[in-house]
């Protein structure tokens, strides 16, 4: 996971161990730091989760496995990817305009501002996907509970003729990661593959006005590019 990464911590990271076996008791505040943690069983005793592309690492469980946002900066994987990848979710309530930092390996630097859904509630935030779906949470004394938890996929496409060199991570605690890797996605040209019109101008008349419903109605052009 994010953990075997090395860390260039700007502040002391700090770690938690967020998914446990079931019975297993633990003092450490489990994922959202009251005493709940994701359930190791309700993850299908998987260590790994697909998606985007990517296989998220969640780590050992009953072992660090969640990286807590303090402010740290993480060097990323090289290798010509260009869209960063995360797991994780928010903890007491979800956590808005959080901002990422992306620094670059020219010098420069780009603010991802991202909101976070709370584990218990998902709230559909843009760049923000459920990866994963569990239906109970292990508690401190090592018993089970009832409640409906979640993992949360966040991808940001890295700006063109920019290679990635690290983040740095909100200060904030209730952002909990699982982990990061990069992936490289390769634009497809439809331009010869369309079938209908479906963006205007609002003033020009197009062909067989079927617009972008077969109904004559389109997207405004204007509205798009503000």
């Amino acid at each position: 996971g994010i953990l075997g990464m090395t860390m260039v911590a700007s502040a002391e990271p700090v770690t938690n161990i967020g998914i446990f076996t079931d019975g297993t008791p633990f003092t450490n505040g489990g994922f959202d730091g009251y005493g709940n943690a994701y359930s190791y069983q309700t993850l299908g005793f998987s260590q790994t989760l697909p998606w985007n592309g990517v296989t998220f690492d969640l780590g050992s469980p009953n072992q660090p496995n969640v990286l807590v946002a303090g402010g740290q900066t993480i060097p990323v994987p090289q290798g010509g990817f260009n869209v960063l990848n995360l797991a994780g979710a928010a903890v007491n309530g979800s956590q808005q305009n959080q901002q990422i930092r992306l620094n670059f390996s020219d010098g420069s630097s780009v603010v991802w501002t991202q909101s976070f859904s709370d584990w218990g509630g998902p709230q559909n935030y843009g760049h923000e996907s459920i990866i994963s779906t569990q239906s109970y949470c292990d508690t401190y004394s090592g018993s089970t509970q009832p409640f409906t938890n979640h993992i949360y996929g966040y991808s940001y496409t890295i700006p063109a003729g920019k290679t990635l060199a690290s983040i740095t991570l909100p200060t904030n605690q209730n952002v909990r990661f699982l982990d990061l890797q990069m992936s490289f996605s390769t634009p497809v040209n439809l331009s010869n593959s369309y079938t209908s019109w479906g963006i205007a101008n609002g003033t020009k008349s197009v062909n067989k006005g079927e617009g972008f419903d077969s109904g004559g109605n389109y997207y405004y052009n204007g509205n798009l590019q503000s």
